[in-house]
């Protein structure tokens, strides 16, 4: 509904939303900023943080009330909204995965966390923090001044997006958040479909494809749906789907891309594979049994894997003595 450009009402937008994900309204969003009265560039940066993670995203305010554009207040608000905005884009294949989920099943695209974690009963009141889709977890800051919070971390291993640092849950924490860098963390071997920088979705950027993977020892699975994006053709087969795998081994990290499912054809040539926080360097690394294209900066162990879109299965094996899955180590 119209709501105010109060930081109470920034707070109060996750309950709301997240009630409405349960009760079958998927497609829903606040007004980022607040629609009614004025807002300021803290607000509207903070605003933005939490707003590019709802499934409805869009700047909108009352007729008489001050400009609220990302641009209006100047910087440093105008680089966050920009670089979250950004973020959003990039997270659009993701986005696109879970609107499909929601569609097909009526799980809700920004969930409570006792939707997937539902025997942990701390997870009954925390309503100011929500996951979005199943392998992300966002906890806003709602309060003008602040740049630190309490997050609850359910069962699971996680990983702070934007350090690296690993939390092994369910935990308490306590999350540094300087603007521009809202608490939000990734769950370990869960594959993050990102596309390239864009502007806007009609720029027909399709290269590459990345997977974003915070891998930790156990396993995870994920998936991709794709289609052309308009019109009906999904329900004769006309759609893209397939799985991604992560298990991590004694002797490295196997992660497999299975068959695409569906006549969709994407339309791209490459694919990368992101390994995030792997603090000793591989040996090598395998695409179904070849060596692959592969590099690593010691800056964080990342670990890219580059691969040629194909419908097939494609194994990728990452061989490292002793790994050290651990950034915080």
């Amino acid at each position: 509904g119209d709501n105010s450009s109060w930081w109470e009402h920034l707070w109060m937008s996750m309950p709301q939303l997240q009630n409405l994900g349960l009760s079958g309204v998927g497609w829903a969003g606040v007004d980022i900023g607040g629609f009614f009265d004025d807002s300021n560039g803290e607000l509207l940066a903070r605003f933005t943080e939490f707003g590019v993670f709802q499934p409805f995203c869009r700047n909108h305010s009352a007729k008489g009330t001050i400009n609220q554009e990302p641009w209006s207040f100047g910087e440093p608000y105008e680089s966050v909204c920009r670089e979250m905005i950004k973020l959003r884009m990039r997270l659009l294949p993701y986005l696109y995965t879970i609107f499909e989920e929601c569609h097909r099943t009526g799980a809700p695209i920004m969930r409570p966390l006792l939707f997937e974690y539902p025997e942990d009963e701390t997870t009954y009141t925390a309503d100011d923090e929500f996951l979005f889709g199943d392998a992300m977890l966002v906890a806003p800051i709602t309060r003008p001044g602040i740049e630190h919070r309490h997050v609850y971390l359910p069962e699971g291993t996680w990983f702070h997006y934007w350090t690296g640092e690993r939390f092994d849950g369910p935990a308490h924490v306590l999350a540094q958040a300087p603007l521009g860098q809202p608490p939000l963390y990734v769950k370990a071997n869960k594959a993050i479909p990102m596309g390239p920088d864009a502007s806007h979705t009609s720029e027909g950027t399709a290269d590459p494809l990345t997977f974003l993977l915070y891998p930790a020892e156990s396993s995870g699975e994920s998936a991709l749906y794709e289609d052309v994006g308009n019109g009906f053709g999904y329900e004769e087969g006309e759609y893209a789907r397939r799985s991604v795998a992560c298990e991590v081994l004694s002797g490295g990290i196997a992660v497999r891309i299975r068959e695409r499912e569906g006549s969709f054809v994407p339309q791209r040539r490459s694919v990368h594979l992101e390994l995030r926080g792997v603090n000793t360097r591989p040996e090598t690394a395998l695409v179904n049994g070849e060596e692959a294209d592969w590099s690593y900066e010691e800056a964080g162990g990342n670990i890219t894997v580059r691969l040629a879109e194909t419908a097939d299965e494609v194994s990728v094996e990452v061989r490292v003595t002793g790994p050290d899955l651990d950034p915080s180590s």
